[in-house]
């Protein structure tokens, strides 16, 4: 074995038990932090249930034409003018 190859074995490979499950679980938080910030989040169960319960909201607040034109006029009024959008 070349002198760089047996270094990296002696380095990542000799290790005890502990040191090396430490390493590996290093490993694991750069990875996930890497894949993150490639391909986007993960949604949680919990994540999803909230989004499911806000969705749930939303139709339960258009269920009524009152709600709906007030909905409206609110948009209206936040969003720019016509002329900039």
């Amino acid at each position: 074995m070349g002198s760089g190859v047996g270094a990296h074995v002696k380095e990542y490979l000799d290790k005890d038990d502990a040191e090396q499950e430490a390493h590996l679980k290093s490993l694991g938080v750069g990875v996930s932090s890497s894949v993150a910030s490639h391909l986007g989040a993960f949604e949680t169960t919990e994540a999803k249930a909230t989004r499911q319960n806000r969705a749930a909201k939303v139709r339960t607040l258009f269920g009524n034409q009152e709600t709906i034109r007030q909905a409206i006029l609110v948009n209206e009024i936040l969003s720019p003018p016509k002329s900039l959008r």
